[in-house]
């Protein structure tokens, strides 16, 4: 996994897909994967990184494969203004109270935000259709505030969120 303009390793997170099932996903350490694999087989990879593209495409392992396949995956880097979906950010329904699991994504962006301090961010939340209209806007609201007072309570400015 590198860095598609400067071709240095990232890390990141790598799942495999086979027949549209995720059979397994890693991190990348120093923008290296393996896993186990035959000859022949096909998989859909999809590869995120914070401040980059997510790129999702198919690769079939070649048959004379005996051992290791290297295979590079290239991203790009996230344009001004491009939006980042974080995943996992999870709520207690019809409230603005984080669950646990929700610290490692929003772990990631930390330490992406402490690696670029040129970057400013915009955060926004959202609810069910479900309810009234002015208690979900309210809710939207109050969880994005809720991620960036997290934000701001591990060291990144205010004058960074909005």
């Amino acid at each position: 996994m590198t860095d598609a303009e400067t071709d240095l390793p990232i890390d990141a997170v790598v799942t495999f897909y086979k027949d549209s099932k995720p059979i397994n996903s890693i991190i990348t350490v120093n923008g290296k994967y393996t896993i186990p694999c035959q000859a022949n087989d096909v998989f859909i990879v999809e590869s995120k990184a914070f401040g980059y593209q997510t790129k999702t495409e198919e690769v079939t392992i070649p048959v004379t494969t005996l051992n290791l396949v290297n295979y590079d995956i290239k991203l790009q880097k996230m344009a001004v203004g491009q939006v980042i979906k974080l995943e996992n950010i999870l709520f207690e329904l019809a409230s603005d109270n984080l669950l646990p699991e929700s610290f490692p994504e929003l772990d990631k962006l930390l330490r992406f935000l402490k690696a670029s301090p040129s970057v400013d961010i915009e955060i926004a939340g959202h609810t069910s259709s479900e309810g009234n209209d002015n208690y979900n806007l309210k809710l939207s609201q109050d969880r994005a505030k809720l991620i960036a007072n997290y934000l701001i309570s591990k060291g990144i400015s205010s004058s960074r969120i909005i």
